[in-house]
């Protein structure tokens, strides 16, 4: 008996005596207790953390998604902004064009006006030279005449 209550209590100290028993008593406890965690607190967080992930991995792919929309719409706006600045080179040279055709119009208009001024202040001018002419030929003859008158009289 001695050797059978000598192999149930495996240790002995003095205050603490451990049996075989007790052991396997705190060795259920700790896999009752490590299940019940399992169970009641690591599930949940891990479930929580897997719904996580699942949600991180779907924005991801949404947010792969509203890049490739992003450099569609960038791509997209790339090729109307070329298409805009071809129309406004165009509109542009067209309205340069039609300002060179509206002021060639204008110097045009403005050289026939300058033209019919011209020989209205020719015709003037002609106008003057003979009236001069003939004021001086009126002039010349008086002069002569008085010449002559005093030459005759002296």
């Amino acid at each position: 008996m001695d050797y059978r209550q000598h192999a149930i209590q495996i240790f002995d100290f003095q205050i603490l005596h451990l049996q075989l028993n007790t052991p396997l008593f705190i060795l259920v406890l700790v896999l009752i207790l490590m299940a019940s965690m399992h169970w009641l607190l690591f599930r949940p967080v891990l479930r929580t953390l897997d719904g996580r992930r699942g949600e991180l991995d779907r924005l991801a792919e949404h947010t792969e998604s509203e890049r490739a929309k992003l450099a569609m719409l960038i791509e997209q706006y790339k090729r109307d902004l070329d298409q805009v600045r071809v129309e406004v080179e165009r509109v542009r040279q067209q309205g340069h064009a039609a300002a060179q055709k509206a002021q060639e119009q204008v110097l045009e208009q403005s050289r026939q006006d300058a033209a019919r001024h011209l020989q209205g202040a020719l015709a003037e001018l002609q106008d003057d030279v003979r009236q001069a002419r003939a004021t001086l030929g009126r002039v010349a003859r008086t002069l002569a005449e008085k010449t002559t008158q005093r030459m005759l009289s002296a």
